[in-house]
């Protein structure tokens, strides 16, 4: 875990020194190759409004990197680290409850009608101070689709549907993931000068020895403003999450007020 987690940290560090440029060409059986190298950090920070004494303050750092590309497709890497800070008797501290980290390299082929993703999406929530040596992780190898729509002058709307079979699993009895999401972008000049509306709607679908199928979703809705080299983002998510804990968490309703800073 610490290795992982260094490693991870390093590549963050890495890729927000990195100039967006194409960094070199090379050919292989006359295809030109770009390496690219093309970086997008966002930072984030957030207060749950929960009842539960796990979920007191969230915080992360997600990294995408662009690598290579040739004739609009992309060979990517995309990384996540994130703390969720728990209250210990209702007094607000820094005392980490679980560090989940996400890394995703990915193949995306872009084209004018839509986009087409080949992923390996490996999880792992790292439980802090437990000692059992029991660790959730699973690996999804997954395709997902994606379409951005523009509405003549009112809004924009990305789709999203991905399809995943977990082929390699500890600690959790997952078997298939669907997800659907969608970003609405709207009245980005009108309402709010420099600024964006988004709302986003995850459903995740995935089979257990348990029970056959669980929903997981979250609405988010934010404003977006322009600022130096990225945009800061104000914003606020509920969750209806099955899968708080491990493979028998309880369902949990709750709410996310934070900010992110998204550098480009």
């Amino acid at each position: 875990m610490v290795k992982r987690s260094f490693l991870l940290l390093t590549f963050v560090i890495l890729s927000l020194m990195l100039p967006k440029i194409n960094f070199a060409q090379f050919r292989l059986n006359d295809t030109k190759i770009n390496l690219v190298l093309n970086s997008k950090t966002t930072i984030y920070w957030a207060k749950y409004s929960s009842h539960d004494k796990n979920f007191n303050w969230d915080g992360g750092i997600k990294v995408w990197l662009d690598i290579l590309e040739s004739n609009h497709t992309y060979l990517y890497f995309f990384g996540d680290i994130e703390t969720i800070i728990k209250r210990s008797n209702n007094v607000s501290k820094f005392d980490p409850q679980k560090v989940h980290y996400t890394l995703k390299p990915g193949l995306k082929l872009k084209s004018k009608w839509a986009n087409l993703e080949i992923i390996w999406d490996h999880h792992c929530k790292h439980d802090v101070d437990r000692f059992d040596g029991v660790t959730e992780k699973w690996n999804v190898l997954a395709t997902e689709f994606s379409k951005a729509k523009q509405l003549k002058g009112v809004m924009s709307i990305d789709g999203q549907f991905l399809f995943g079979k977990i082929v390699e699993k500890n600690d959790v009895d997952y078997d298939w993931e669907i997800i659907i999401g969608f970003d609405i972008y709207s009245f980005e000049k009108k309402l709010f000068p420099f600024c964006t509306a988004n709302l986003r709607t995850v459903i995740t679908d995935g089979s257990r020895s348990t029970r056959n199928h669980f929903f997981d979703y979250t609405f988010e809705a934010g404003v977006k403003q322009h600022v130096g080299y990225g945009f800061l983002v104000g914003y606020i998510q509920f969750l209806h999450l099955n899968d708080t804990d491990h493979c028998g968490g309880k369902i949990q309703n709750m709410g996310k007020l934070g900010v992110r800073f998204e550098l480009k």
